[in-house]
């Protein structure tokens, strides 16, 4: 980001005014395109790492996520009773 030119000194002739605003114009319009990609790119990179996060987080505290409801009983670790406890497995989520 840094290295980005808002403005392009580097032109090959001298400009009238209106010219060197205009090109200054096409110069903002293709550097908002390109921090938009990189913008959505990161956004991309976020929520992945906090999609697997939450996966690895469910995963070592043995809650189980919604989607497995019913393919094993889930229960918190140090819970030896087999419930499913699910105020405090949403509590544990919410937390994380």
């Amino acid at each position: 980001m840094s290295k980005l030119d808002v403005i392009n000194f580097f032109l090959d002739s001298p400009k009238e005014m209106e010219e060197f605003l205009s090109l200054q114009y096409l110069e903002i319009q293709k550097l908002t395109l390109e921090i938009s990609k990189k913008d959505e790119s990161v956004k991309i990179i976020c929520l992945e790492a906090c999609k697997k996060s939450f996966r690895e987080f469910l995963k070592n505290n043995r809650i189980e996520c919604e989607q497995d409801e019913g393919s094993k009983r889930g229960h918190l670790i140090g819970d030896n009773s087999n419930r499913k406890m699910e105020f405090t497995q949403m509590a544990a989520k919410s937390t994380h």
